[in-house]
C-alpha cells in the first residue's frame, strides 16, 4: 500500500513539475515584460493566457482544397444538367424568362469565380513557402496607467516548427492571423455562393 502510495506521489510530482504551453508563454512573456516595456513593475498581473486561433498551413490547405472539389460536383452537376436540356429542349434558352434568370444569376457566378481564384492563388503561393505550423493565444494583463489599471491584450505566437515564441501587440496582430482568418472566411463565401448558384440553377430546371 505504501509502495502504490509512493509511486501515485511521484507521478504527482512530476506531472506537476512539467511545464505547459501556458508556463512557457507565461514565463516568455514575464521576460518580455523585462526586456521591452519601459515600466516593467507596473504590470501588476498576468489575468489569462488563452488559445485564441490554430494556424497549420497543411491543414488550412486540404480545407480549402476539399471545398473546392464541393464546387466542381456542382458544377459539374449544372454543367450535365444544361447540356442535356439543350439537346431536349433548346427553346428553353429563347425565352425571356431564361434570360431574367441567367441575367440574376450572373453575379452570384461571378462572385464564386473570384473567390475559387483567390482561393487557388492562395494554395499555390502557399505550398511554395515553408510550412506554417503556429499556435496563437491572447495573454491578457493588467498594467498601471497613470492613476488606474488597465486591462490590456497581447499576442503570443507559439512557433511549433521552431519552437520558438514571439509577441505582437493587439494592434499589430501576426501577419499568419489576418492571411490564414481572411482565406478561410473566402472559402466559406465561395462554399455559400458556389451551393446557391447550383441549387438556382436545379430550382429553375424543376429539379427542386
Amino acid at each position: 500500500m505504501k509502495t502504490k502510495a509512493y509511486y501515485l506521489m511521484l507521478v504527482l510530482l512530476i506531472t506537476s513539475c512539467k511545464s505547459t504551453t501556458e508556463d512557457m508563454i507565461q514565463n516568455e512573456f514575464e521576460n518580455y515584460i523585462q526586456a521591452n516595456f519601459d515600466a516593467p513593475k507596473d504590470v501588476k498581473e498576468i489575468v489569462s493566457i488563452k488559445r485564441d486561433f490554430y494556424v497549420n498551413s497543411d491543414s488550412i490547405i486540404a480545407k480549402l482544397e476539399d471545398g473546392l472539389l464541393v464546387g466542381k460536383s456542382f458544377d459539374d452537376k449544372i454543367d450535365s444538367i444544361i447540356k442535356n436540356k439543350k439537346q431536349v429542349d433548346s427553346s428553353r434558352w429563347e425565352t425571356p424568362e431564361f434570360n431574367d434568370f441567367f441575367v440574376s444569376n450572373l453575379t452570384l457566378a461571378m462572385n464564386a469565380d473570384g473567390y475559387k481564384s483567390e482561393i487557388e492563388k492562395f494554395i499555390s503561393r502557399t505550398q511554395e513557402k515553408e510550412k506554417v505550423d503556429l499556435d496563437i493565444y491572447i495573454i491578457k494583463y493588467r498594467i498601471k496607467i497613470g492613476d488606474s489599471l488597465k486591462l490590456k491584450e497581447i499576442y503570443a505566437v507559439v512557433d511549433n516548427n521552431k519552437d520558438n515564441i514571439s509577441f505582437y501587440e493587439e494592434t499589430n496582430k501576426p501577419v499568419e492571423f489576418e492571411e490564414y482568418t481572411h482565406i478561410l472566411s473566402i472559402g466559406r463565401k465561395y462554399l455559400k455562393d458556389v451551393t446557391k448558384h447550383a441549387n438556382e440553377w436545379l430550382r429553375f430546371y424543376g429539379y427542386e
